[in-house]
């Protein structure tokens, strides 16, 4: 019984402690709209879409990127450290409800030719069209 007691303690302090990760959705349902980073404070608690080049890797699991429609950099927490990235890379992030970062959920690399001017007017586009992509 003070065996449980105790790992029960210690996992809540972990998880206290933890990255943004630990408040995270109860699934994905499929449904990651592609966004700016200047759009990503809208969607917290949900799963986003984002393009991204990968500039460096900040400290364990956390990474820098620099999102291609807005051209800013964002940091990417609980990304795998075994991750094959390619210079262009579709990410579907979790947005922390609470601090609004964004967790790792699932990514695809995308041609290094990729046209992002392109990708941002469609992303731009579908702000005003939000049932059209």
């Amino acid at each position: 019984f003070i065996v449980k007691l105790f790992s029960y303690f210690f996992i809540s302090l972990m998880m206290s402690r933890s990255a943004p990760s630990a408040l995270r959705a109860s699934e994905f349902n499929g449904v990651a709209p592609r966004i700016s980073a200047h759009d990503v404070g809208k969607y917290r608690g949900q799963y986003v879409t984002l393009v991204c080049k990968p500039l460096r890797l900040l400290e364990s699991k956390v990474v820098e990127l620099n999102e291609v429609v807005a051209g800013v950099s964002v940091e990417l927490h609980d990304m795998p450290t075994d991750a094959d990235l390619a210079q262009i890379n579709e990410f579907v992030c979790f947005v922390n409800p609470s601090t609004g970062a964004l967790v790792y959920h699932s990514h695809g690399t995308l041609n290094d030719d990729f046209d992002t001017t392109t990708y941002a007017k469609l992303v731009e586009t579908s702000k005003k069209f939000p049932g059209l992509f």
